[in-house]
């Protein structure tokens, strides 16, 4: 589901974890702090990443973290990869987990305690 703000924005999806909203919008993502007041802290982007050695094209589709468990640990499904980041105060790019060919159709991340499992489908029938 999409929210569209008048002026065009699009909010393409959102999650929370511990302190942190967590809003998809095209090809950011804007981090707003939980607690009062309540604003926006900082902005996922291309150009942040960058700054990390990220060397992909930006394009978030999901994230997904565990609110129990390391909530400052992040994953971010960019469609063709699984960014893993840890945003305490700031965001640190971790490492890049390509996706094999052909590129998924559905991605599901499940983030337990000390481990994480990454499932993928395709339309490809081999």
């Amino acid at each position: 589901m999409n929210f569209a703000y008048p002026d065009g924005t699009v909010i393409t999806g959102f999650t929370t974890l511990e302190k942190y909203l967590y809003v998809i919008i095209g090809a950011t993502v804007d981090v707003w702090i939980l607690e009062d007041p309540f604003n926006k802290v900082f902005t996922i982007n291309q150009a942040l990443l960058a700054a990390q050695g990220y060397t992909g094209t930006f394009a978030p589709k999901k994230i997904y973290g565990n609110k129990q468990q390391n909530p400052s640990l992040i994953f971010i499904d960019n469609g063709d990869s699984l960014i893993i980041a840890d945003v305490y105060d700031v965001l640190t790019l971790l490492t890049v987990i390509p996706y094999s060919d052909p590129t998924p159709t559905s991605v599901t991340v499940a983030v337990g305690p000390r481990a994480f499992f990454l499932v993928t489908a395709t339309n490809d029938p081999a």
